[in-house]
């Protein structure tokens, strides 16, 4: 199952369309980002050679560490990994920022994570799908997408907690549209140049 049909995904995929879905990709996360004042997405940390000690032995062995976290991919590659795989077309993307630039301007005191971004636009193209198609994805499926980085009580808590956020409006009139649209015109155009 997919969300839109092999014709539509095809046309999707075929010319402007597919060269906007990485730039509307990057803009979410520049302006995700800006909305939550998240740090960057630092580094992850490398093992550091065992040191020796004046003897020539090696230090013992620290204790076993707690179960490690998912490494945090690029969120480049996680969203567009997640649109791939799901055939999420590119109004989907745009609406789902739509709603985190709602979640934004409801919340203007949130502060986010390096991980903030993946959720945020996950959780708005989720919803946005919900919204938008009939058929959708179930949130089983969206922890699959996630390549591993979310729990399936994650995603439902990120849904419910996203949803309750926007009070549960999740209508977006058409002035609101056509001025989302523009907005994001001009700053996909700042983008690229």
């Amino acid at each position: 199952m997919y969300i839109v049909n092999d014709d539509q995904w095809a046309k999707e995929m075929d010319g402007n369309l597919k060269r906007l879905r990485p730039l509307v990709i990057d803009l979410s996360h520049v302006l995700i980002c800006q909305y939550f004042n998240c740090p960057p997405l630092a580094d992850q940390p490398q093992q550091q050679p065992a040191a020796e000690d004046g003897d020539g032995a090696a230090p013992p062995a620290p204790a076993p560490a707690a179960p490690a976290q998912p490494v945090i991919p690029a969120f480049r590659d996680f969203i567009f990994n997640a649109v791939q795989r799901t055939r999420t077309p590119l109004n989907a993307m745009v609406t789902g920022l739509l709603l985190v630039q709602r979640l934004r301007d409801r919340n203007p005191n949130c502060v986010g994570t390096a991980v903030t971004p993946h959720r945020v636009m996950l959780a708005g193209i989720m919803l946005a799908c919900k919204v938008l198609y009939d058929d959708t994805y179930s949130n089983r499926t969206w922890v699959h997408v996630s390549q591993g980085l979310f729990t399936l009580a994650e995603i439902n808590r990120m849904e419910w907690e996203f949803l309750e956020y926007l009070h549960f409006d999740l209508v977006i009139p058409r002035a609101m549209w056509h001025a989302h649209l523009a907005r994001l015109d001009g700053q996909i155009t700042t983008l690229i140049n």
